[in-house]
């Protein structure tokens, strides 16, 4: 027999004997009688049930009136004792198998529980509901309060931000953040969860109505949208954003609503979530693992797999003349002493991408009705891998030594992207996170520098560039604010648009060159 659990305050159960004479004796009885149920006419008296919400909407829908009754398993409490409040609470969580609760929603009770200091209960919910790898993931995750440098949020304090926007929860995915935090790239992962809350708190312009309304549809509909750079993402932000719009739709204030739109409409970056800092995980761990295989000693110095991988890298860097990367040339660039040390970190990151599946075990993901690129390492790549590392400063002992043993090799052949592309205004979600697939990477693996890529920022077209998208990546994982200074900016855009006149002079053919908008034209079409 299903039942709904339910509970009535003392005052009020005390009225309902006192007008059913034959009810105390007929509840008496059913404790000791499962086949007993009296019925209960509660008139005025309002039964509080915990669960099963759904399934009086179903009897309403389906069953006549006279039938619209269902057993209860009753509880007198008073709502308003501390002990009361706790056995409602396990009530929910005991019959919530109706609903089986993401892995948000139990971070959300396990750090209520626990901010309550109501650890009994929050141990309680991860026996309940957490698979024994799982539990451990989470506890490991807690544990993880270190400060980052200037005392910024540690894991928990941002995942805990992160709980004022309900829909963002639902992404949560416990059984990957213990191979997440193997990264050891805790500058890196928190860098991406406070790109999250920076962008939702932009969203919703600090409005705690708003932050309210963020409901997993809309998370979902949002999701690595980007509204700065195409068109079909704006008019669609602007569609859902109409009164009636399947965008935040608790909000029904029309200024509310457009305040909102407006917030989106500005936004320079992808539309990322718990989800995506998921997925794009996936896809930095490529990078994170050709970095630590081929340019750090962890066979003679193990401590080094459990170091900071930018600490690792900071270990063996010097300070050379700064220089940018463009195709096979390096060009002195001027930066300041703060940010040379980032610049290259990220160069080397870039590097590791742009060759990734001749560099480790991973290709790009396979398109439809294509044989799948395997990945493998490709010694005339890491050379050439090798040779970029050290031109950015980056060197000990392993480095010169593959390269004396190898560097006969050569380099590989020059790169040629296909000409096959895709419509990236019809792509699904998918190519926007994670490793990209094989007609993406055929762009990734020869355009894939600091200048072209920074370009990508003044295009626009129906949907994202390949090239917006791993911008957008590389600036949610990484630290790109002295890049993204307008004069520096300015100086390596000039050097992308030389580069670009040179590939023009070197094919003789004419390049599909993308509209360049001024700040005073909109991408709108359809305002709404």
């Amino acid at each position: 027999m299903h039942y709904i659990p339910a509970f009535v305050r003392p005052q009020d159960f005390e009225h309902l004997l006192q007008t059913s004479p034959s009810l105390r004796r007929d509840l008496e009885l059913s404790l000791t009688d499962a086949n007993i149920r009296p019925r209960i006419t509660s008139g005025d008296i309002k039964i509080q049930c915990l669960q099963g919400k759904h399934r009086v909407k179903a009897a309403e829908k389906f069953l006549p009136p006279n039938d619209w009754w269902w057993t209860v398993e009753l509880s007198v409490l008073d709502e308003t004792s501390s002990d009361a409040a706790n056995s409602i609470r396990k009530e929910v969580q005991r019959f919530s198998h109706e609903t089986k609760l993401s892995d948000g929603e139990i971070y959300r009770l396990v750090r209520f529980y626990e901010n309550n200091g109501q650890h009994d209960l929050a141990q309680e919910c991860l026996t309940l509901y957490l698979t024994p790898s799982k539990r451990k993931n989470l506890k490991q995750l807690l544990k993880r309060t270190k400060k980052r440098d200037n005392d910024e949020d540690n894991y928990v304090e941002l995942l805990d931000s992160l709980l004022a926007y309900p829909g963002l929860s639902a992404g949560l995915e416990l059984g990957n953040f213990r191979k997440h935090l193997a990264l050891h790239c805790d500058r890196e992962l928190l860098h991406y969860l406070e790109h999250v809350r920076k962008t939702w708190e932009s969203i919703t312009g600090g409005d705690v109505r708003v932050r309210q309304a963020v409901d997993i549809e809309t998370v979902r509909l949002l999701e690595m949208l980007a509204p700065a750079t195409s068109i079909v993402d704006r008019n669609f932000i602007s569609r859902e954003m109409r009164s009636g719009g399947r965008l935040f739709p608790s909000i029904h204030d029309n200024t509310l609503r457009q305040s909102i739109k407006s917030n989106l409409l500005g936004l320079p970056v992808m539309i990322p979530t718990i989800a995506s800092f998921h997925e794009n995980t996936n896809y930095l761990r490529i990078g994170v693992n050709i970095i630590r295989n081929h340019l750090l000693n962890q066979n003679s110095q193990p401590s080094l797999k459990k170091k900071d991988l930018y600490e690792a890298m900071k270990a063996i860097w010097t300070s050379y003349e700064p220089v940018i990367e463009v195709q096979d040339e390096f060009s002195p660039i001027e930066i300041s002493s703060d940010a040379h040390l980032n610049m290259d970190y990220i160069q080397v990151f870039l590097s590791a991408l742009r060759s990734f599946s001749k560099l480790g075990d991973d290709g790009p993901k396979k398109e439809s009705g294509t044989a799948a690129e395997r990945g493998s390492l490709d010694m005339k790549y890491l050379i050439q891998f090798l040779k970029s590392v050290t031109r950015f400063g980056f060197t000990n002992d392993k480095i010169p030594k593959t390269l004396r043993e190898h560097e006969s090799l050569g380099f590989p052949a020059p790169c040629e992207q296909s000409s096959e592309n895709f419509d990236a205004a019809q792509e699904v979600l998918k190519r926007r996170w994670n490793r990209p697939f094989s007609k993406q990477y055929s762009e990734i693996r020869c355009r894939l520098f600091l200048p072209e890529m920074l370009q990508a920022l003044l295009e626009t077209d129906m949907g994202p560039s390949v090239l917006f998208i791993q911008y957008d990546f590389m600036n949610a994982f990484f630290d790109m604010s002295s890049i993204n200074d307008p004069g520096f900016l300015a100086s390596l855009l000039d050097r992308s648009s030389v580069q670009q006149q040179r590939n023009e002079e070197d094919t003789s053919q004419e390049l599909n060159v993308p509209q360049i908008l001024t700040t005073n034209e909109t991408l709108e079409d359809d305002s709404g």
